[in-house]
């Protein structure tokens, strides 16, 4: 970090401006905020530095900021929202400020912040092999989205993070409140929403009306509040129709171990040809091809491609084996590629999800 490329820097200064990122994690924290913060008592860094010392983190992969949600195409919400803070790996914003479990837990509300990262790292594994972004939401009311998942078909859902299932309420409250803003004749339907816990069970809502006190009691009161329990309904044929899929769309609620455990699945380390063999004759049977069609996709011969996913051939071509991989989307560690999007439901993958954690 010191060196990159031509330019020498100062390694106490790119340290502060990483301990502020570190605790603006999962916020909309301004580049002069990040300035006061790596200056210090010498003052705020000028702009031109900052804006540097952060382009070499984003290539180093150290940060990845969360770029705002447009709800179609001609919005000026992404123009005028600013982008979350995020380390590629949440650990990263833990060892900048140094922190212990004792120290988490005797701060929840910045533990909840880094939850909410951590969901976001996940989430981007999960979207990126269908070519998806993750992304969030805010409006000029205050009304705010985690994440929204957006694949580049069209096929989009949204997501509320709360630490404790005990805000399950108020996060699923926020989702069909968000709903009702958004024009559904031109984005389309959600193909999912869904709250992610820190604990609890995952299941699907039955879609309600109204919601409980809980989610009023539920809420911090030492924050503002944005948001109403109960949704208030426009009124009107053209609100009915454009806010349908409000009333009819169930929300999922998701603990965050199902979740970060089918992201363990997307990523496969082979340590012999038998785990190779496994870890590819798994990938095709996620995608529902036949070894006939893999073959054929990837240019070989079906008898290979049998022997490779039952570890008796060692010595196969090392072509023919990266040529299988690329055909599922795998490079050599194994991991779906995002440059080839996987043809698969939010239903299909919920539904695992939720299979799994019974």
């Amino acid at each position: 970090m010191l060196r990159v490329g031509n330019t020498r820097r100062d390694p106490a200064k790119v340290g502060q401006l990483m301990a502020s990122l570190a605790r603006n994690v999962a916020t909309e924290a301004p580049n002069t905020r990040l300035a006061a913060d790596a200056g210090g008592r010498e003052g705020p860094l000028d702009r031109g530095r900052v804006n540097d010392y952060l382009a070499v983190l984003e290539r180093l992969m150290i940060v990845e900021d969360q770029p705002a949600w447009g709800s179609h195409m001609c919005s000026r919400i992404p123009l005028r929202t600013s982008s979350k803070r995020h380390f590629v790996d949440p650990s990263l914003a833990v060892a900048a400020q140094n922190v212990s479990a004792q120290r988490l837990l005797g701060d929840l509300n910045w533990t909840g912040f880094l939850f909410e990262s951590l969901v976001v790292r996940d989430l981007r594994v999960l979207s990126q092999p269908m070519g998806g972004r993750v992304l969030h939401f805010r409006d000029s009311k205050g009304l705010e989205v985690d994440a929204v998942v957006q694949l580049v078909d069209g096929r989009w859902g949204a997501f509320e993070v709360k630490l404790g299932a005990a805000r399950v309420d108020e996060g699923a409250a926020s989702l069909l409140n968000f709903l009702q803003k958004v024009d559904t004749t031109r984005v389309g339907p959600p193909a999912v929403l869904g709250v992610i816990t820190s604990t609890g069970f995952g299941y699907r809502r039955p879609t309600a009306s109204r919601w409980s006190r809980s989610a009023h009691s539920a809420r911090d009161d030492s924050r503002p509040r944005r948001l109403h329990a109960k949704p208030v309904r426009p009124q009107g044929p053209d609100a009915r129709r454009r806010n349908g899929a409000a009333t009819s769309r169930n929300v999922t609620v998701l603990p965050h171990r199902v979740v970060s455990r089918y992201c363990d699945t997307m990523t496969r380390t082979a340590g012999n040809v038998l785990e190779l063999g496994a870890a590819i004759r798994d990938a095709r049977k996620r995608r529902g091809w036949t070894q006939a069609e893999l073959a054929d996709k990837a240019g070989v011969s079906r008898q290979l491609l049998t022997e490779v996913e039952r570890g008796k051939r060692p010595g196969a071509e090392v072509s023919g084996i990266m040529a299988v991989a690329r055909a599922l989307g795998m490079g050599l560690a194994l991991a779906p590629l995002a440059s080839t999007p996987v043809e698969r439901s939010f239903d299909a993958a919920l539904d695992e999800l939720l299979g799994g954690d019974q």
